[in-house]
């Protein structure tokens, strides 16, 4: 017997379209989990403790589930998912490369020491009240117009324009959808890494773009793809050229 959840994303860290699009994907990719719609993305500011200094702004989004997983169960699942794409727990309300919670679900009242559905939060959030009240708009998980599929779009085969720089090199550098678990990359800069992520093929996300460049990779099976280097970082934009 299945049972219908609406789920929670959010992400200010890293590459934050490509960790939502990927969390999509790894949560759908669950056995026993199937995600039924996904509401339209929205960019909020980051809440912080008193006397801290503003965070990241989160892109927020929203999607139903349906699960034979009992709501604990599937909530363990979802910490799985999160940690594979970089989450770390510190304090509250830190910056993360992923949130993943479960807002609410058509069982009854549930109120434990780990878990509360609906979720504590839910009346406060007003980005979290709007997804909820529009998850009949999205398409199709890989419908080009659903919102984590579509956007940003690649331009051109080598070329890609997005909010930040740690989006355009992950949107660059993926090939296909993530149909495998991530694997961590680490490297000391992002011409090294790209190198690095390129070589392995397969979806990319992006934790960290600084001094020293973290992410993680979803291989792909068969051949790698020709390696790419880094023409151009800045303003959003990434453009990669072939490496011979």
């Amino acid at each position: 017997m299945s049972a219908r959840f609406v789920l929670g994303l959010g992400s200010n860290l890293g590459s934050r379209w490509s960790l939502l699009r990927a969390a999509l994907h790894r949560v759908g990719a669950i056995d026993g989990v199937t995600v039924e719609s996904v509401g339209r993305p929205r960019q909020t500011e980051a809440l912080v403790l008193p006397g801290e200094l503003p965070g990241p702004a989160f892109l927020n989004g929203v999607a139903t589930l349906r699960s034979t997983f009992t709501p604990e169960a599937l909530l363990d699942r979802l910490h799985e998912v999160e940690a594979e794409l970089g989450r770390v727990r510190e304090r509250k309300w830190a910056a993360r490369t992923l949130d993943l919670d479960l807002l609410t679900w058509d069982g009854p009242p549930i109120d434990t020491e780990r878990l509360a559905l609906p979720h504590a939060g839910l009346s406060e959030r007003r980005f979290a009240q709007a997804g909820v009240a529009d998850l009949g708009w999205g398409g199709a998980l890989d419908d080009p117009s659903a919102p984590f599929a579509g956007a940003p779009r690649r331009r051109d085969e080598l070329e890609v324009e997005a909010d930040s720089e740690a989006d355009a090199l992950a949107w660059a550098l993926t090939v296909g959808m993530p149909t495998g678990p991530f694997e961590p990359l680490e490297a000391g800069s992002a011409a090294d890494f790209a190198l690095e992520a390129s070589q392995r093929g397969g979806a990319v996300v992006l934790f960290e773009l600084g001094d020293r460049v973290r992410g993680a990779v979803a291989p792909v099976a068969g051949d790698p793809p020709p390696r790419r280097a880094i023409g151009r970082l800045e303003s959003g934009r990434c453009r990669l050229r072939l490496v011979d």
